[in-house]
């Protein structure tokens, strides 16, 4: 899989551990942030000041580009263009162009100005 993801993306892999604060290995942010698919330094970059245990938080909470891309288009495929309206993240109640995210107080067709 190593070999795989590294013709895809044109690079080598960092090496997947390095040594702690302690001397004990630990997983690499560098190697977890390639393995996402991510730009060198889009989380690991030192100016960003961020610690190690920051990094690997951030990005195993992260979402994975090619990821993302697939569902994006999976959704919009049957979708046709201006068919969508915005619904009440409540109770899922199509709203007007007013306030999408509250229909029952804040527009919308069960209440409030819209």
């Amino acid at each position: 899989m190593i070999r795989h993801w590294e013709t895809v993306l044109g690079t080598t892999a960092p090496p997947p551990t390095e040594t702690g604060t302690r001397g004990q290995p630990r997983l690499s942010a560098a190697f977890v942030e390639w393995m996402m698919g991510l730009p060198a330094g889009w989380v690991t970059d030192p100016h960003l000041g961020m610690p190690h245990s920051a990094q690997i938080r951030t990005l195993g909470n992260g979402v994975l580009p090619q990821q993302a891309t697939t569902a994006v288009r999976r959704l919009l495929i049957d979708v046709p263009h201006g068919s969508v309206r915005p619904e009440c993240r409540s109770c899922s109640e199509a709203v007007g162009e007013g306030v999408p995210w509250c229909c029952r107080g804040t527009g919308g067709r069960n209440g409030g100005a819209a």
